[in-house]
């Protein structure tokens, strides 16, 4: 059962959630407690997108207990414990990219459940309304996005996974402009916004196994730079994704098989570190932070194909100067 799910999400190229990548201060250690038992998922899903605004963590898409591809959003209060369903979006899809501008989520590109798109869509908190936005160049999936100075940027794979797609959106102009790519193709991979560069590691291009490196793309000078490789021989691919205090956070994911690791990477010394494994072997999650906690919610568990509503939270120390 579990490799004809693979058959499936390769067939989609690559249109996955992208994997999990937080950000911690240079000498920030999780807490030794380790990861425990959350309720920010009230459903079970794998590949859905998932970002952090105004102390809401927002659950958007993503493929439902039968395999199909679903149009929700919910928003989990961490304060209440509390999930409440939000407006669906304009349609069903999963592998989005997403992150917040201007008070906004912006989600954009994934798979419909049948195909990649090059849709762009924009949340309204306070009026709980979606509108379309202007396209990307080209439809695709496995993406990452981040907001940088107020500007969206967007990457993604397409040509069955094996292509680089990067560009960036301006709110105010509602202009996309394309963008040099990475040198490698790192679909399903892990990225995140730190200080001011997009930062983008692990994932792979038309299979299930990732690559090892890590890529840094400097918006002024427009850029990519190569910086130390993922511990892990093979790197992982399609797991969870988000950012936090200043590193990057490679967690669990899929490298021939499911994998526990959690590897932090800092970027001012250029270097990785071990962080504290998942409770689960899992990947095609998705995460986000607020106050302080990171949350890891659903996915595939232990090479089990059933997407889960498995949700575990880390609380993450202070930086020390």
């Amino acid at each position: 059962m579990l490799s004809s799910v693979y058959t499936f999400r390769i067939t989609c190229a690559l249109a996955i959630p992208a994997a999990v990548a937080l950000a911690l201060s240079s000498t920030t250690q999780p807490a030794l407690a380790g990861w425990s038992k959350s309720d920010a998922l009230p459903v079970a899903l794998q590949q859905a997108a998932s970002d952090q605004l105004n102390g809401i963590i927002y659950v958007a898409g993503g493929i439902d207990s039968n395999f199909n591809a679903v149009s929700t959003l919910y928003g989990f209060n961490p304060e209440t414990n509390a999930s409440t369903q939000l407006a669906n979006m304009p349609g069903a899809k999963y592998g989005q990219a997403i992150a917040d501008v201007n008070g906004q989520l912006y989600l954009a590109e994934g798979n419909n459940g049948s195909q990649n798109t090059a849709d762009l869509w924009i949340y309204d908190p306070p009026t709980n309304t979606w509108t379309t936005g202007p396209s990307l160049s080209q439809s695709c999936g496995g993406g990452v996005a981040a907001n940088m100075s107020g500007q969206l940027y967007v990457y993604c794979v397409y040509g069955g996974g094996t292509i680089n797609l990067f560009e960036s959106y301006n709110p105010t102009s509602g202009n996309w402009t394309n963008l040099v790519g990475p040198a490698y193709v790192h679909g399903g991979g892990t990225g995140a916004a730190i200080n001011g560069k997009f930062y983008l590691a692990s994932g792979g291009g038309g299979n299930n196994q990732g690559n090892d490196q890590l890529e840094v793309y400097d918006p002024i000078a427009n850029v990519w730079s190569t910086l130390a490789s993922l511990p892990t021989n093979t790197g992982t691919a399609y797991a969870y994704n988000g950012a936090i205090n200043g590193e990057l956070w490679v967690i669990g994911g899929y490298n021939g098989a499911f994998v526990n690791t959690v590897e932090i990477y800092d970027p001012y010394k250029n270097s990785w570190q071990t962080g504290t494994s998942l409770r689960e072997t899992s990947g095609y999650g998705t995460a986000a932070t607020a106050y302080g906690f990171m949350y890891v919610m659903g996915g595939v568990v232990d090479n089990d194909s059933t997407p889960t509503a498995n949700t575990y939270r880390l609380s993450v120390k202070p930086a020390i100067p």
